[in-house]
């Protein structure tokens, strides 16, 4: 407790200089505002699992209009590596994952609703019925945040 009051006072007169800690590292897409939206504690590098991966190429094929993977190269030979992040900051307000959450936890911090358009004859060929997108609530657990790297440009995908 004195070393603290020690060290206040002290910086607070300019006896001890005050060091500017670094921030911590962050990640913010192109596109974006770095004080609005970004992820935050970043931890490794890790490779999809057939699953995730096909989800993420499911992702892009709605993004970029793609009809079936097999029509796009890049699609097909996608890099299934990603970057993992702990946390999102977004307005101010930082979200967590379950990775960065510890095992005795109780809080449902990676719980989140998302909005995402949807389309309503995805079942139908689109020859027969004309796409109809509407925007759709969903309830997602937050596994964690990556960067991903497609059509040279990096992605914030969660």
């Amino acid at each position: 407790m004195h070393q603290q009051q020690l060290l206040a006072f002290s910086s607070k007169f300019g006896i001890i200089p005050l060091e500017d800690p670094s921030p911590p590292p962050s990640f913010t897409a192109e596109g974006y505002n770095s004080t609005d939206y970004s992820f935050l504690s970043k931890k490794c590098h890790r490779t999809l699992t057939n699953t995730q991966f096909k989800h993420l190429q499911q992702h892009y094929m709605t993004v970029h209009s793609i009809a079936r993977i097999s029509d796009d190269p890049e699609l097909v030979n996608m890099d299934p590596d990603i970057e993992i992040w702990h946390r999102c900051r977004v307005d101010g307000a930082i979200y967590h994952c379950k990775d960065s959450q510890q095992r005795n936890s109780t809080r449902l911090n990676h719980l989140a609703c998302i909005d995402q358009q949807v389309d309503l004859n995805a079942r139908f060929s689109y020859n027969r019925r004309p796409e109809n997108m509407v925007p759709k609530l969903f309830y997602v657990y937050i596994q964690f945040y990556a960067v991903h790297q497609f059509r040279g440009q990096q992605q914030m995908v969660m």
